[in-house]
């Protein structure tokens, strides 16, 4: 699961006829906002183990930042499931402490989603974050 920020075209020509400090400028203004975004969907994932929290990175590469979202129930947890019935893969019936009796398969309610990439875009401001990043770089350099 990964959100794609690219820049439009008219900027990448921009970017082109500008030279490098405008293309790093605009590296730089990406690095922020990505990173802005990874920082607070860190913060608005739900942590029972940790995997989840920890599978989350960002980088930009070219004109697109991402930021992702690796473990394999990303999407699970972030969009929630629909109601379900559990089923055994392996033996002919599932079976639990406590469980009473073996069944062929259980009737899952469903998950409810919580959505920490739409919650941490929410949170900021997407211009500025981006402008942020290209006024440090840019103060940097001395401009």
């Amino acid at each position: 699961m990964e959100i794609r920020i690219t820049t439009t075209p008219a900027l990448q020509d921009l970017m082109a006829r500008l030279g490098s400090d405008v293309q790093e400028g605009i590296h730089a203004g990406l690095t922020n906002l990505t990173a802005e975004i990874e920082a607070r969907a860190v913060k608005a994932t739900p942590v029972k183990t940790s995997n989840l929290v920890n599978s989350i990175t960002s980088f930009v590469i070219g004109n697109q930042g991402v930021i992702r979202a690796t473990a394999p129930y990303a999407s699970f947890v972030h969009d929630g499931t629909a109601p379900h019935i559990i089923r055994p893969k392996n033996k002919k019936a599932l079976a639990w402490p406590g469980g009473g009796h073996p069944v062929k398969g259980v009737k899952h309610p469903g998950t409810k989603g919580k959505p920490f990439f739409d919650i941490a875009v929410s949170q900021i401001d997407p211009q500025k974050a981006f402008g942020e990043g290209i006024q440090n770089f840019l103060t940097q350099r001395g401009w």
